[in-house]
């Protein structure tokens, strides 16, 4: 699999010190391999599928909200939203209350490619739990968050 070429140098370096972490850096890799694979399809750039997630649960929001709802900073969602904006996935306005605040929103077409992300992340979710019991994935989810909050301390 192509990720495997893309992370196989970082994880053999870490598999000695940090087991868990290339552990962790290897499934986060093929997890976003699989989705890119997917959205391609959908002609969208590596994020895109995320802030039209974003937008189908929260538009019209300004474009300064959608940045700080997906911690990305603003230079990229311009590039992001400019992008969708010229292949027909969302529209721009100036807010009527604050002329300096871009307001998006999702098109018709805009909407319904964000309908397939939703498909096409749930269908990824059915492959990787697929061998997975109930008990193991709370049992994932639970060691997951606590390694979070371990490293949050």
């Amino acid at each position: 699999m192509r990720y495997q070429d893309e992370q196989c140098n970082i994880v053999s370096l870490l598999s000695n010190i940090s087991p868990l972490g290339a552990d962790i850096i290897e499934l986060a890799t093929a997890h976003k391999a699989v989705v890119s694979e997917k959205i391609r399809s959908l002609n969208l750039y590596p994020g895109q599928e995320m802030a039209l997630l974003a937008l189908l649960e929260m538009q019209p929001c300004s474009q300064k909200s959608l940045g700080q709802y997906l911690c990305i900073d603003h230079s990229t969602v311009t590039t992001s939203i400019s992008r969708m904006e010229k292949v027909g996935l969302v529209i721009r306005n100036k807010s009527e209350e604050d002329r300096r605040l871009t307001i998006i929103e999702l098109t018709p077409k805009g909407v319904e490619v964000a309908e397939k992300v939703k498909e096409i992340m749930s269908d990824i979710e059915s492959q990787m739990t697929v061998n997975l019991s109930n008990e193991d994935i709370s049992t994932f989810n639970r060691i997951s968050k606590q390694i979070i909050n371990d490293l949050q301390d």
